[in-house]
């Protein structure tokens, strides 16, 4: 079985739905060795640059995905 997952390489949070959906598959029980995965890149954020100036959690913090105290 081939399966495509689209995702920002960039975006923690795709890798943690990468891990909920390899949870979900052996959940169902579908033989890991069966399956075919086909990863394609999508940017999510297109103001993203090549070379920024803060980094992932200044910026994540930014955008308010995470509360500045729960991370000190």
């Amino acid at each position: 079985m081939r399966m495509s997952f689209w995702m920002d390489y960039a975006s923690p949070f795709c890798y943690i739905a990468f891990h909920k959906l390899t949870e979900a598959v052996k959940a169902v029980g579908i033989d890991q060795n069966k399956l075919d995965y086909n990863f394609r890149a999508f940017q999510i954020d297109p103001t993203a640059t090549e070379n920024p100036t803060q980094t992932r959690g200044e910026k994540l913090m930014k955008k308010r995905w995470f509360n500045p105290k729960a991370t000190s």
